[in-house]
């Protein structure tokens, strides 16, 4: 909320809830454009009659459910880490231990809840590659197979990556033109 005298964001608030909606599945609209706002070393009691969408409030905003609009500011900032983890289909962390412990305030730096409710899309990859699917020995998607006994294959393959033809483009640009 803007400061009356200079019009500028009241950097007193350490909470900010802007136009939060949230409808359930149901097509029940639990909560419709909802302000809040929090500044330090206040005490806050939401009140009101069951059905009337505090729970539901609290909970967007520790993100234990996804807003479905509005923007949440935590000392000013909105927090976009959170919006890519609600928003992305697939989340890897650098091992399968640490995307556990991802769940835990210590680790998650109050991003807890958000990484607990996203359990179900969040992966650990040890290394950052499957040692199983991309094995040199097994590949089928090489010219020909390796492995640390019998180097010869690689040889194959590197000969073969460089009669590839090379890109004029960024590798990436072919996801951009939406093909």
């Amino acid at each position: 909320m803007p400061d009356e005298k200079t019009g500028r964001p009241d950097e007193q608030y350490v909470v900010q809830m802007k136009g939060i909606t949230k409808v359930y599945p149901n097509g029940v609209a639990a909560n419709q454009g909802v302000d809040f706002f929090l500044r330090r070393g206040e005490i806050h009691a939401l009140m009101g009659e069951n059905g009337a969408g505090k729970s539901t409030l609290m909970k967007v905003l520790t993100g234990i459910y996804p807003s479905d609009g509005g923007t949440i500011e935590f000392g000013g900032d909105v927090n976009l880490l959170k919006g890519a983890i609600v928003t992305a289909d697939a989340v890897t962390a650098v091992s399968p231990t640490y995307a556990q412990e991802l769940k835990y305030a210590y680790f998650a730096h109050g991003l807890e809840n958000v990484m607990s409710m996203n359990a179900r899309k969040l992966h650990g990859v040890l290394n950052g590659i499957d040692m199983e699917r991309y094995d040199p020995a097994s590949d089928p998607n090489l010219t020909a197979n390796y492995s640390l006994r019998h180097m010869a294959g690689k040889a194959k393959d590197k000969a073969a990556l460089q009669r590839m033809p090379k890109e004029r483009t960024r590798p990436w640009s072919r996801w951009s033109r939406g093909s």
